[in-house]
């Protein structure tokens, strides 16, 4: 739903025929993007066991992805940061395949200026 801060007029925005609407993000443009969460047990808000897709325009993007409920980020007006199957991807929307960036984020870790053994004030 959206609401005209003005007004408290509220409009429908997007709608699922299935399962739950997540983490919506809109473009600059004004498209919307969000993770459905179809197939869900029953009574139950965890995903687990469900199907996840990524929607875009409220047309489906993904097929057989694994999309993680996280919010998608615009990079640009047709680019898309997710993250979907363990990795972080970026779909270009012209595009049919996304781009891997990631499988495996390890921080980068870098020691400041230490104490050695004995250095400390009594």
């Amino acid at each position: 739903m959206s609401v005209d801060i003005g007004t408290c007029a509220v409009a429908t925005v997007a709608t699922a025929s299935t399962g739950i609407i997540e983490r919506p993000a809109v473009s600059p443009a004004g498209v919307l993007a969000y993770v459905n969460i179809r197939e869900l047990e029953p009574g139950s808000l965890t995903p687990v066991g469900s199907i996840s897709v990524f929607v875009v325009d409220g047309r489906d993007l993904t097929n057989g992805e694994d999309v993680f409920p996280v919010p998608p980020r615009w990079l640009g007006p047709d680019k898309l940061l997710y993250c979907a199957d363990g990795a972080v991807r970026i779909r270009d929307l012209p595009h049919p395949e996304p781009e891997l960036v990631a499988r495996r984020a390890l921080p980068a870790l870098q020691r400041g200026p230490g104490r050695v053994p004995g250095d400390l004030p009594a």
